[in-house]
């Protein structure tokens, strides 16, 4: 028989499930009792809501000593959205103070010669413009994230990967079985056929 194993974004999601079912924030040690009850390996529950962090599907804080940890199915994108207006709303500041820089200098310009003072006007024209060509970067990247598109490309990507973990499992099960069946070696069988040792599920 086959060797199950609980591939790691089925440990995200039900880890994911109990924080969002229950609407409320936990220990560590809290997640790590009630995901054992779930199927999930202790010692593997603090890496993977670390991942749910980086991901941004769960939110945590050091509370006193300890760290809580929360998440409700809105925060992600709401924060995104937050971000990005904030984001349009520096641009646009920063676009009309360089502006009006931009028109005080071509007046000074035409009235005065070159001085320390305008040295340090273009100086700072400069420094503006960089800035504002790296918060437009940074809009760009929010500006691609739309919420229905995201849901979509996460979709495509589970599919994607639920059809090569199939195959995977496939390959599992037959060395399983030859293994078994021969008294064969799993090395040696990954040997025959081209197949990695350290093959697993793709996460």
């Amino acid at each position: 028989m086959a060797t199950v194993k609980m591939r790691s974004d089925l440990k995200k999601t039900i880890l994911l499930e109990i924080i969002r079912e229950s609407k409320t924030f936990f220990k560590l040690q809290e997640l790590e009792t009630i995901g054992s009850k779930k199927g999930i390996v202790v010692n593997t529950i603090k890496e993977m809501l670390q991942q749910l962090v980086d991901d941004g599907l769960v939110f945590n804080e050091k509370v006193g000593i300890n760290s809580l940890y929360w998440s409700f199915a809105s925060d992600g994108p709401q924060k995104k959205r937050i971000r990005c207006k904030q984001l349009m709303e520096e641009c646009e500041r920063l676009e009309e103070s360089i502006n009006s820089k931009r028109m005080y200098a071509e007046k000074e310009k035409s009235i005065k010669k070159y001085t320390k003072e305008r040295r340090e006007l273009e100086e700072k024209l400069s420094m503006l413009l960089t800035i504002d060509e790296d918060l437009k970067k940074e809009l760009d990247k929010f500006r691609d994230v739309d919420p229905e598109a995201y849901k979509r490309l996460v979709s495509d990507k589970q599919s994607a990967v639920e059809e090569c973990n199939k195959m995977i499992d496939n390959i599992f099960v037959v060395q399983d079985y030859v293994c078994n069946r021969f008294s064969m070696d799993k090395a040696d069988f990954n040997g025959g056929f081209a197949i990695p040792n350290d093959l697993d599920y793709i996460q």
